[in-house]
């Protein structure tokens, strides 16, 4: 304790030596210290909650792009899965007149004799090699559309996922986005 009140003594005495303009200043300073500490540490917070909304925009930005992207990705995925579904429809109906075409030859065939009946077996042949091709595009397709649509369904929960993340973690204009994004869906 000694030391202590040894120190604030020579601390006055100090300050009792001092000029009359540099005893303003520390007067200055004694009344001041306290406000431009509590400034300080406020324009510091000012400034980090700054880069922080910044870096937030910027965030918010980069996956509103993102999202967009995807959103159109998956658009034009849709419209081409629909096209293959499409093709389906129309081999489906090549293999269903492709199957009335062997059942006629084959009538013709139980009607014919000889040479012509020889002709329409030859026919036949090759309508069922037409028929087993038809099949195979049928099968190739269906896989096709079945793996795309795996990979679209894929994409629009990563897309909701995202969506999601804009909205929990970019702030308030991520919250107003996806606000403004569930209105348009619901008024849709």
């Amino acid at each position: 304790m000694l030391p202590i009140l040894a120190g604030v003594a020579i601390g006055a005495a100090i300050l009792y030596l001092l000029d009359a303009e540099t005893q303003s200043q520390h007067d200055r300073w004694e009344r001041k210290r306290s406000q431009v500490r509590r400034e300080t540490a406020q324009q510091r917070e000012k400034i980090q909650a700054a880069l922080k909304s910044t870096a937030e925009y910027q965030e918010y930005k980069k996956y509103i792009e993102m999202h967009h992207a995807s959103k159109q990705t998956a658009d034009q995925a849709f419209e081409l899965y629909a096209s293959t579904k499409k093709v389906l429809n129309g081999l489906y109906t090549q293999l269903k007149c492709s199957g009335e075409t062997i059942g006629q030859l084959k009538q013709q065939r139980e009607e014919a004799s000889g040479a012509e009946k020889e002709q329409i077996q030859q026919i036949l042949r090759q309508q069922r090699d037409i028929h087993a091709q038809i099949k195979t595009a049928i099968d190739g397709y269906k896989a096709e559309s079945e793996s795309f649509l795996k990979d679209l369904r894929s994409l629009n929960e990563a897309t909701a996922q995202l969506k999601q993340h804009i909205r929990l973690h970019t702030g308030k204009p991520g919250r107003e986005w996806f606000a403004r994004l569930e209105q348009r869906r619901l008024g849709a």
